[in-house]
């Protein structure tokens, strides 16, 4: 059987919260992918440090790699950085006061592995706050995260940043929050890393995701949306799926995949 890269989103996708975390059939399924000789990669929109916090929790570690803030920060499970990806200097400032004048609920500045609540005057978080001074002090940010009260007023300004900052960041829609890694960086290319990281031929790479800062992965490769994805992730994507054991049954059967 040829070796095949399944890169999956973790929130809503291989821990689905609604059946208490990762099901036991799906953490079955990626141990014998993996024992076969696959490879395994979560790709994220959450930062570092709540990675690692939620994979301890539900005791999940059967990975061969994990990318964070979207595919802007690829880690080992040891917690070393392979790469950090950040934006040009002299932007931060111009960023998180956008969403302090724009009404952000709050707003979120990482730097690598260490992530920041700046004080816009919102929603306090259960991270270390700084003041607002602070925040926008940093040269260059790893990502950026902010939430919005509705999913309208994500995309008026997700769409309002790629206009303003497009050749610096690279806004991306996650329900009512938005997700702002550098310019280029997005899940597909953290898909692509890892490939060749791992010497798997573009060809044999799949992803799995169910919102639509999951549409760059899922529409370049072998794309398989979750059900609970929006219309545009379904209709981008190969298949539409239910469980991870799914997509694992179905790449281990070679009558299915060739």
């Amino acid at each position: 059987m040829p070796g095949y890269l399944l890169a999956s989103d973790f929130d809503g996708t291989l821990c689905r919260w609604v059946n208490g975390g990762v099901i036991e059939e799906d953490r079955d399924a990626v141990r014998r992918f993996r024992e076969a000789g696959n490879r395994f990669v979560l790709v994220t929109g959450r930062d570092f440090e709540s990675t690692m916090s939620v994979l301890g929790e539900q005791d999940f570690w059967e990975l061969d790699g994990c990318f964070c803030l979207s595919g802007a920060l690829c880690v080992d499970l040891s917690g070393n950085v392979i790469y950090d990806r950040r934006t040009p200097e002299g932007y931060v400032g111009d960023i998180i006061r956008y969403f302090k004048e724009t009404g952000a609920l709050y707003v979120v500045v990482n730097i690598g592995k260490e992530s920041y609540n700046v004080e816009i005057g919102g929603m306090q978080l259960a991270m270390r706050t700084i003041p607002f001074e602070e925040g926008c002090a940093f040269p260059s940010a790893t990502s950026f995260n902010a939430k919005y009260e509705t999913d309208a007023e994500s995309v008026h300004h997700a769409e309002e940043l790629s206009r303003l900052y497009g050749d610096i960041i690279n806004p991306l829609l996650n329900g009512n929050n938005v997700d702002v890694p550098p310019a280029g960086v997005d899940k597909a290319g953290a898909a692509a890393y890892a490939a060749r990281m791992f010497h798997v031929p573009e060809q044999n790479i799949y992803t799995v995701g169910d919102n639509l800062n999951d549409l760059s992965m899922v529409g370049a490769f072998h794309g398989r949306s979750m059900q609970s994805g929006p219309p545009k992730l379904q209709n981008a994507a190969e298949k539409v799926v239910s469980t991870i054991y799914e997509i694992v049954d179905e790449l281990m059967n070679p009558h299915i995949v060739e």
